[in-house]
């Protein structure tokens, strides 16, 4: 998937994925049945990649991505699959942390 490829690597890459509006379609991704564990392997690599940055952290957390990552973590995926999903979390609260949004956090857990 090359969104994945495209939100790794540097801040302006992600920022451009943002930018494209493709946040909500990786999501997306991660709550269709119709997804394989490929393509959810990949949008959650965007979403972790995203999810590091600060200033991206906050448009990742607005599309809702915390409650479909959490359901990553419960399901039967793949350890790979999980292993990400819960490598973006840390991302995102470590992100949120910073930032003293943490009640962001606390509403979906």
């Amino acid at each position: 998937m090359a969104l994945s490829e495209l939100a790794y690597g540097s801040t302006e890459r992600s920022a451009a994925v943002i930018t494209a509006g493709a946040i909500p379609a990786l999501v997306q991704l991660l709550q269709s049945p119709e997804s394989d564990d490929f393509l959810k392997d990949r949008a959650v690599e965007a979403l972790e990649t995203m999810a590091a940055n600060n200033a991206q952290c906050n448009v990742v957390l607005r599309v809702e991505a915390l409650p479909s990552l959490l359901q990553l973590c419960t399901d039967d995926a793949h350890g790979r699959l999980q292993c990400g999903a819960a490598r973006a979390l840390s991302n995102m609260c470590w992100s949120v942390i910073q930032n003293f949004e943490i009640d962001r956090v606390c509403v979906c857990v």
